[in-house]
C-alpha cells in the first residue's frame, strides 16, 4: 500500500514538473521549428529577437527556394535586388530542360536564339532515338517518367502533372500519368 501511494506521489510530481516545463520546451521547439523551416512553426510564440532572426532565416530558405529550383518560389517575398539572379537561374533550368531532354521544358520562356537551338536539339534526339528503334521522347518528366511510356496497366501515360507539395510537406516531383478513366477498373476479388 505504501509502495503504490509513493509511486502514485512521484507520478503526480514528475506530471507537475513535466508540466511547468512544458511551455518553454513547446516555445523552444517552435523557435527550432520556424528556424529551421521543419515542423510547426508558431510565430506568436516568438520573441521579438527570435521573430527577426526566423524572418531572416525564413528569406534565405525561399531565396535559395527561387535560385536552386528545389522547393516552394515565393517571388512575393523576394527584394527587388534579387530578382535578376532568380529570372536568371530559373531560365538556366528551364533551358537546360529544353536542351537535355531532362525535366519540363517551357518554350515559350525561351528566347529566339535558344529556341532555335532547342528545337534542333530536339529533333536530334527524336532522329537518334528512332534509329535505335526507340518511340520519340521530347519531354521528360522530374521523376523520370515521360509522355507516351506505358503504365503498368500497359496505358500510355499522356497527361503530364507539375511537382506539387502535400499537405504534410512533402514534395512529389512532376511526373506523367495516364488520363483518367483510361485505367481498366480493378476487380474486386
Amino acid at each position: 500500500m505504501k509502495r503504490s501511494r509513493r509511486f502514485l506521489v512521484t507520478a503526480l510530481l514528475i506530471g507537475f514538473c513535466f508540466a511547468l516545463a512544458l511551455p518553454a520546451f513547446s516555445q523552444s521547439s517552435s523557435y527550432q521549428a520556424c528556424l529551421s523551416g521543419y515542423g510547426y512553426c508558431n510565430h506568436s510564440a516568438l520573441t521579438s529577437a527570435e521573430a527577426v532572426e526566423v524572418e531572416t532565416a525564413e528569406y534565405e530558405r525561399n531565396l535559395s527556394a527561387c535560385t536552386s529550383g528545389y522547393g516552394y518560389c515565393n517571388h512575393a517575398k523576394l527584394n527587388p535586388s534579387d530578382r535578376p539572379a532568380v529570372e536568371t537561374a530559373e531560365y538556366q533550368r528551364n533551358l537546360s530542360a529544353c536542351t537535355s531532354g531532362y525535366g519540363y521544358c517551357n518554350h515559350a520562356k525561351l528566347n529566339p536564339s535558344d529556341a532555335a537551338e532547342v528545337t534542333s536539339g530536339e529533333s536530334s534526339r527524336v532522329q537518334t532515338g528512332q534509329s535505335r528503334g526507340i518511340t520519340a521522347v521530347i519531354g521528360i518528366a522530374e521523376n523520370g517518367s515521360y509522355y507516351g511510356e506505358l503504365n503498368a496497366n500497359g496505358v500510355p501515360k499522356t497527361v503530364h502533372v507539375n511537382g506539387y507539395y502535400r499537405r504534410d510537406g512533402t514534395y512529389v516531383r512532376g511526373h506523367y500519368r495516364s488520363a483518367p478513366g483510361t485505367n481498366p477498373p480493378r476487380s474486386h476479388r
